[in-house]
């Protein structure tokens, strides 16, 4: 069982792996690459990419052994290591063998982007997004080209899931769901124009029409100060029908 989210564990069994075990850098970095990998192959190429960015096939040849045996070792269980396939253009996780929270972390994200076929309250899949998936992908490992895009991928990838799962909650006239859900999207990056807008239909829907005008000048104010821009029409739309709502009342 390994775990990336939030910092690398490792369990065999019910046995925790302390992390000395690893003490490398780069041995953390090839077990992460073929975790997320979940049993393809990944080549030579490939991990020269990761560990020695400035490297080349000769570099791999001169250093990948000791950082392989590292692995092999911090992996071994009754004195062998079952986890760890090498061949001759790669190597590769068993599958078999593998669980990961990468896997569980997909699966959220189709939930998230499409909704489920099995019932399930928008208050447990929040529960998930805020509980197990509260943190970057390795957010120790820094400074690492792969790693550093892979985390921006992640992370923008549980966004849109949340920016649709608000759309669909408040569609669905659950609009406290639906401001949870954008509340975190824009925690989690609040350089995005759609969350500000998903923000604001849930505010609208929730008669929050105070925190909604709030929202609109926050966002006017992030997207004219650092990028230079206008709002959207849609942005502009949901800023008229809060004034005209507040005329009405008026």
């Amino acid at each position: 069982h390994v775990d990336l989210f939030g910092g690398m564990q490792i369990r065999i069994g019910d046995e925790l792996i302390a992390t000395k075990m690893l003490s490398r850098k780069k041995t953390k970095l090839l077990l992460a690459m073929l975790v997320i990998n979940r049993g393809r192959e990944v080549s030579k190429s490939q991990i020269v990419k990761m560990l020695w960015p400035e490297g080349d096939v000769d570099t791999y040849k001169r250093n990948f052994y000791s950082v392989w045996s590292q692995l092999k070792k911090a992996l071994s269980y009754n004195g062998s290591c079952p986890y760890l396939i090498r061949t001759q253009s790669g190597c590769r996780l068993d599958g078999r063998y593998l669980q990961s929270d990468i896997v569980r972390f997909d699966e959220l994200c189709r939930t998230l982007l499409f909704g489920s076929e099995n019932p399930i309250s928008w208050e447990m899949l929040y529960s998930q997004v805020s509980e197990e998936f509260s943190e970057d992908l390795l957010p120790s490992l820094i400074g690492n080209d792969e790693i550093d895009l892979l985390r921006d991928k992640y992370r923008e990838s549980l966004i849109d899931g949340l920016i649709a799962t608000s759309a669909r909650l408040n569609s669905m006239g659950e609009p406290r769901g639906a401001l949870w859900f954008a509340r975190e999207a824009i925690r989690r990056n609040d350089k995005r124009e759609d969350a500000y807008i998903a923000l604001m239909e849930a505010q609208i829907s929730s008669n929050q029409r105070g925190g909604a005008l709030e929202t609109y000048f926050t966002c006017r104010r992030f997207l004219s100060e650092e990028l230079g821009i206008d709002p959207s029409m849609k942005v502009m739309e949901l800023y008229r029908s809060i004034i005209e709502c507040e005329e009405v009342f008026e």
